[in-house]
């Protein structure tokens, strides 16, 4: 006979109040002691185990065992808390709960470094918390997800949500969140190099700080940051200042691990300035610190510093034991990247032992690692690392494969890192010129005043000489960077290439050599373009845009264009230059047989507008194009074709933009202020 189904039962009242009072305790002692909290969590959850009425207790006895690991760092065991939480909630759990959940999750998985599944549970919460209106959840929403984005290194993502968590946040009108934005934010800008915005939200923080009682953990960790940008500017000495005023609220408060997160930060400006001796006193006092409070998970980053110190030092064998055990506890964490540049650290000391078989031991460990990342810097240094290692073994063909993909990958992220020093460089020059604009104010208010209109008319006009001057030295240098950096490193390709020529008689290898010369030679002529158009200070005069545009494109025969219309504006010889440039990029990069030209004549502007029907401009890219050093694709490189197109025009005064034609292809239109001829 069938077994007749028995339904749940009730729980006892003595039972009901029994859970209730394990929850209770349970929750009481999750952050005290989250052992105990644990072992009253556990309890209920046996009596609950007997009956499946009392959902909602079960639900809040998995959550406090979650929040008792959370606490205690034990973050597999509070995610699979967590999960059986969130399962429950989804059945009987009010909207608002579940989002709370998810975003419990999410910074669960952040922990992890799992950042796929941690981006699955924010987008949940944040699409819960959209439907429910609800504004202080919702800032949390994209204050999660922003530092999400900066975790994986998606910067300009990051950036997106933490302006949108700063403008909730200000709508709040909660102080404390307004400052946590205003830092996050700037840490943004940081992470893409904007170092002058970040320097203003970083001193409005501080402004708002005023406003709060106890305000001195955020005002340290807010001057702590300053410091850090000013160091990437080499500013020592404000990064220094800003560093000891931290680090002295922070004694006084007796934060220790913040104690030795501002040690690390002032030896690593003294290990900037070469002083590596200073250096190794502050790496060793925070390390100090760090093992005083037992915290090991902190061990990392001070053992890395003092390796990498130790190397400087001529100390290898210290400082392989101190990279040996950064590699033991990124293992332990499973921390992929950590412990790849660990990997690369020992095998780089190792080879500079001579030690090559555990050179290639420890280098071949990190490749594989760097592969399964597909972290294109971390391979850069591996591929150097490695090339290196089998030239030292006498086995050359294998050194040049490995050459030749570390230059594949150094040119490919050698416009970014052009960019970011030409934005390092741009806001030296902008900070520099609003000191310099602050002293002449505060002149002409107390010394300046009596003097005569001729006197104050000749004062601004030495003052712009000096700002042109300024500029103009500024630029120059710039180039000069380029020049210089780009030419040694294609000679040094050029040298390595003709040694191992020497030895394998290779012909690819002498290819390879002239590759770089043409790459020389078009770098030198671009350059030469760049500076004619920074230093010239000729006159603008009428020009004739049909005369010029049939001159360039008659060296093209191949090329079918039609052009439209009349104009004439106000320019001088580098107007060529922008001209030849859109017109080869159409043929060159667009892979376009046709460009079409119109020009518009209206009010006291011509618009002239090139249209290809090549491959286009991908929408991700169209913003980024016009920036010094930008490259996209395999073929990409340095990119100042667009800069000089853009430089020039402004130069007119003047704008250019990048749309899609239609039906396919790319238009670039360029409006500039017309001659003045009737």
């Amino acid at each position: 006979m069938k077994k007749k189904y028995e339904s749940p039962k009730e729980p006892t009242v003595n039972e009901k109040e029994q859970i209730s009072e394990l929850l209770k305790l349970a929750d009481k002692l999750v952050s005290e002691s989250p052992v105990e909290s644990k072992n009253y969590s556990k309890q209920a959850l046996e009596l609950l185990s007997k009956n499946s009425k009392l959902l909602s207790e079960k639900e809040l006895a998995f959550y406090l065992l979650a929040l008792a690991n959370h606490y205690e760092k034990n973050y597999e065991e509070a995610l699979k808390y967590y999960l059986q939480s969130f399962s429950i909630l989804e059945q009987i759990g009010k909207k608002a709960d579940i989002a709370s959940s998810a975003t419990n999750i999410g910074t669960i998985y952040l922990r992890l470094r799992n950042y796929p599944e941690a981006l699955k549970f924010y987008k949940k919460s944040l699409e819960i918390n959209l439907e429910l209106g609800n504004k202080k959840a919702l800032s949390d929403s994209y204050h999660n997800l922003a530092l999400l984005y900066r975790k994986s290194e998606d910067c300009q993502s990051a950036l997106q949500f933490n302006l949108k968590a700063l403008a909730l946040r200000k709508k709040l009108d909660n102080v404390s969140e307004i400052i946590s934005s205003l830092n996050n934010t700037a840490i943004t800008y940081d992470c893409l190099n904007n170092y002058d915005k970040a320097i203003d939200l970083y001193l409005q923080a501080l402004s708002y700080c005023e406003e709060i009682p106890r305000k001195d953990h955020l005002y340290s960790k807010i001057l702590n940051n300053l410091g850090i940008v000013y160091r990437k500017l080499h500013n020592y000495d404000k990064a220094l200042k800003y560093h000891y005023q931290a680090l002295e609220i922070k004694e006084k408060i007796n934060n220790k691990l913040e104690i030795s997160y501002t040690l690390n930060n002032i030896g690593t400006i003294y290990f900037d300035k070469n002083d590596y001796k200073t250096a190794l006193e502050f790496y060793e006092k925070a390390l100090a610190i760090k093992k005083e409070i037992g915290a090991e998970s902190e061990y990392v980053f001070s053992y890395v510093n003092l390796g990498s110190v130790y190397s400087k030092l001529g100390n290898i064998d210290k400082a392989l034991d101190f990279y040996f055990k950064s590699l033991e506890i990124e293992k332990k964490s499973h921390n992929l990247r950590g412990e790849i540049i660990a990997l690369s650290n020992i095998g780089s000391l190792f080879l500079s032992k001579k030690d090559l078989v555990n050179a290639e031991k420890y280098l071949n460990q990190g490749l594989t690692h760097a592969k399964e990342l597909d972290d294109k810097y971390l391979l850069k240094d591996i591929y150097s690392n490695m090339a290196t290692l089998f030239s030292e073994k006498k086995e050359f063909e294998k050194a040049f494969r490995y050459y030749k993909k570390f230059t594949h990958l150094k040119e490919e992220l050698l416009s970014e890192k052009t960019r970011n020093k030409i934005i390092e460089l741009e806001t030296k020059f902008e900070t520099e010129k609003k000191k310099k604009e602050a002293e002449i104010f505060r002149l002409k208010n107390v010394e300046l005043l009596n003097l005569n209109e001729t006197l104050k008319q000749n004062v601004d006009k030495q003052q712009k000489l000096l700002q042109e001057l300024s500029s103009h030295r500024e630029h120059l240098n710039l180039i000069n960077k380029i020049l210089r950096h780009d030419l040694i490193n294609d000679f040094s390709i050029i040298r390595s290439a003709i040694r191992i020529f020497q030895e394998s008689h290779n012909p690819e290898i002498l290819d390879e050599a002239i590759k770089h010369i043409d790459s020389s030679v078009a770098l030198i002529r671009r350059m030469k373009e760049l500076e004619t158009m920074i230093v010239s200070n000729t006159n603008l005069q009428q020009i004739n845009v049909n005369k010029i545009l049939r001159k360039i494109i008659a060296k093209y025969p191949k090329i079918s264009y039609k052009i439209i219309g009349k104009c004439e504006i106000l320019a001088d010889e580098a107007i060529n230059s922008v001209f030849e440039n859109i017109i080869r990029n159409s043929i060159q990069h667009g892979k376009t047989s046709q460009i079409d030209i119109v020009l518009e004549d209206y009010l006291d502007l011509c618009r002239i507008k090139f249209s290809d029907y090549g491959k286009g401009i991908p929408n991700s890219i169209k913003e980024k194009i016009f920036e010094e050093g930008f490259k996209y694709g395999k073929k990409g490189n340095l990119g100042l074709g667009m800069f000089i197109i853009r430089k020039t025009i402004e130069r007119y005064g003047g704008k250019v933009e990048v749309k899609d034609n239609i039906p396919f292809g790319t238009s670039i239109v360029i409006t500039i202020p017309k001659s003045n001829k009737k």
